[in-house]
């Protein structure tokens, strides 16, 4: 018997919270990425990405993947290629 993937539906009204996540966790990486010291060696090379932090692409998330509930999915908890891991 062929099954179907599992699709989780989405809940578009759960979109415009999702996306003020979004949009407040660049924020935050960007005031985090301001408030490093100036006498820090590293304040030069980082000060040059906050303007890479964008939040516009948020918005052009399809609308077929807005709202939906990542709480259960893997990749979330995977370790990333380069040795980071979400927290």
């Amino acid at each position: 018997m062929l099954t179907l993937p599992y699709a989780p539906s989405a809940i578009p009204s759960a979109w415009p919270s999702q996306l003020a996540l979004l949009e407040s966790i660049d924020t935050h990486l960007r005031r985090v990425i301001n408030a490093v010291p100036v006498a820090d060696p590293n304040k030069a090379y980082l000060s040059t990405w906050v303007d890479q932090v964008d939040t516009s692409h948020n918005a052009d998330i399809p609308l077929n993947v807005r709202g939906l509930c990542y709480a259960g999915l893997e990749l979330l908890d995977a370790q990333l290629g380069f040795g980071l891991a979400w927290a």
